[in-house]
């Protein structure tokens, strides 16, 4: 299967996706830190900072990249925009977060978000089950 779309993001599920992934990668960091201790962070809080903080980051993504070109096959991810292209192998992706509006395809500490609105039901399952086979 090839999976072909450009994506130019709104900004409400740019900030969406990347805030739940941030406050996802802030959890498992804190636990990673402290295994024992009951994390009591308060996300109300470092939910509105993300998205202050990701705001100002949207508005620099789109001037500098305002459409991704994404192409997934069974080899590799491409993401093509004006700054460049991102010619990356499944087995270079650590992992995919799902959340309400999107996942992250997720390289070390960075990663693509893909929205749901570019995607079909068996796309987004045939894109977790080629990263999962490739991961082992």
């Amino acid at each position: 299967m090839i999976i072909e779309f450009s994506v130019s993001y709104s900004q409400e599920e740019y900030l969406s996706i990347i805030t739940d992934y941030a406050l996802d990668i802030s959890r498992k960091r804190a636990k990673e830190n402290n295994p024992d201790k009951k994390i009591t962070t308060n996300f109300w809080f470092t939910k509105k900072l993300l998205r202050c903080i990701g705001s100002i980051a949207f508005f620099y993504k789109v001037r500098k990249m305002p459409v991704c070109k994404f192409t997934l096959s069974s080899d590799k991810v491409i993401r093509k925009t004006d700054m460049g292209t991102d010619d990356i192998k499944w087995s270079q992706i650590s992992s995919i977060a799902e959340y309400s509006d999107g996942m992250i395809i997720s390289i070390e500490d960075n990663g693509m978000p893909i929205p749901y609105r570019c995607i079909g039901v068996e796309e987004k399952q045939w894109i977790i089950d080629t990263q999962r086979a490739n991961s082992q």
